[in-house]
């Protein structure tokens, strides 16, 4: 019977463990990856992943080969997120003459 508490114990404490580790993931897939705030003026890419508008506009900048960057294609910055970071999201973001610098 101790056994038996014990085992229904340990169960208890991995499913709120688990519970809580969802609830941190879920939380830090509403953070900006660029500055790890909330999203202020959020700009959604295809991947779901958010970030401030400020910050994207930024990181485009930054990234691109005329900013010193290695240029695009690029990878959206979530943690374990590979989707390259397409014009459609870019447009999102930049006006019409950020894009055509980053050319």
């Amino acid at each position: 019977q101790v056994v038996q508490r014990a085992i229904v114990f340990l169960a208890a404490r991995l499913s709120e463990n688990a519970g809580a580790a969802a609830h941190e993931k879920e939380a830090e897939s509403h953070l900006c990856s660029v500055c790890y705030c909330p999203p202020d003026e959020p700009v959604k890419l295809s991947c779901a992943h958010e970030y401030c508008g400020s910050c994207l506009r930024n990181w485009m900048k930054a990234t691109s080969s005329a900013g010193g960057g290695p240029g695009f294609p690029i990878e959206c910055l979530a943690d374990g997120c590979k989707q390259l970071v397409s014009i459609a999201d870019l447009s999102k973001a930049l006006s019409n003459e950020d894009l055509h610098a980053l050319r």
